[in-house]
């Protein structure tokens, strides 16, 4: 189309030219000539604006045919590449859907194999552990029958065993508290001796610092106690232990220690308690504590040490 269009225009120029040369005024030409030429041209390019038309119209259809067939070509081309890339395609899905389906099938088929070995092993596993669990209890209850059996025999020899020591030793024990109680009843004759002999007030008193001095000889030294200390300087009254004290740093002090109990009291409240008689009680009592106060305010002068 385009060169349809430059042909054109070189026409028309080329017209345009022959015009120019036309119209150029001769030497010697009249009015009339000019005016007739004027009018020729005028024809002439009536008839060339026609033929340039028409050239022109026939050539857009030409361009506008060749460019329908073209467009139609393409489009066919087109739909013809369509078509096969349909056709391509749907093989292809084909293919594809059949290859898919295919692995699907070929997958399930391995798992319901899958499934069945694992169940088959699962049941070997099963069937095995059953053996060997019952190996295992057969084999504990004899081993805990054996057990069973020598622990028996153990207890029944060690129970036995102890059972005889047991009597071996209750019968000592019993032979211990029998020959016990000949020495008791021996020791309750000698204690009721021994009664006799504290009832005396010397003996009595004589026993008890002949105690009190082995008490002391026991706990104290020798020079942190004296014997027959006078509770007051130039007195004849003495007791017969004493323990030295600190006294103001210079010198010691002496804290006498009289052996005397009055053992009368004391059974009188003793007597008093076992006819619950509170009265009796607590006139026992005052009675004890006034003669231990006295006696304790017959020694309680402190002097210091000699």
């Amino acid at each position: 189309m385009t060169e349809y269009i430059t042909l054109a225009l070189a026409g028309i120029a080329a017209v345009l030219s022959l015009v120019c040369v036309l119209i150029r005024p001769k030497q010697g030409a009249t009015l009339r000539d000019l005016q007739n030429l004027s009018q020729e041209l005028q024809e002439e390019m009536r008839a060339l604006r026609t033929e340039v038309g028409g050239t022109i119209h026939g050539t857009l259809q030409s361009t506008a045919e060749l460019q329908a067939n073209a467009q139609r070509q393409v489009a066919e081309a087109q739909n013809t590449r369509l078509r096969e890339l349909s056709e391509q395609l749907a093989v292809r899905q084909t293919a594809l859907q059949k290859a898919v389906t295919d692995q699907l099938q070929f997958i399930e088929q391995r798992m319901k194999t899958g499934a069945l070995e694992s169940e088959q092993k699962l049941e070997n596993i099963r069937t095995t552990m059953e053996t060997r669990i019952a190996a295992m209890q057969a084999d504990n209850g004899k081993r805990l029958d054996e057990m069973r059996h020598t622990v028996d025999e153990k207890l029944q020899k060690t129970l036995d065993e102890k059972l005889q020591q047991s009597f071996s030793r209750v019968s000592e024990q019993l032979e211990s508290v029998y020959k016990g109680l000949g020495e008791m009843q021996t020791l309750a004759t000698g204690v009721g001796d021994l009664k006799k002999v504290l009832s005396n007030v010397k003996t009595r008193g004589i026993l008890g610092e002949i105690q009190l001095g082995a008490i002391l000889e026991q706990i104290l030294a020798p020079e942190q106690y004296a014997e027959n200390v006078a509770t007051v300087k130039g007195s004849s009254e003495r007791v017969e232990y004493a323990v030295r004290l600190p006294g103001d740093g210079t010198s010691c002090v002496y804290l006498p220690i009289d052996a005397k109990f009055p053992i009368d009291a004391y059974n009188s409240l003793l007597d008093a308690y076992d006819t619950a008689d509170a009265a009796q009680v607590e006139a026992a009592a005052k009675v004890l504590e006034q003669r231990i106060r006295q006696f304790a305010k017959d020694i309680h002068t402190v002097h210091p040490c000699a």
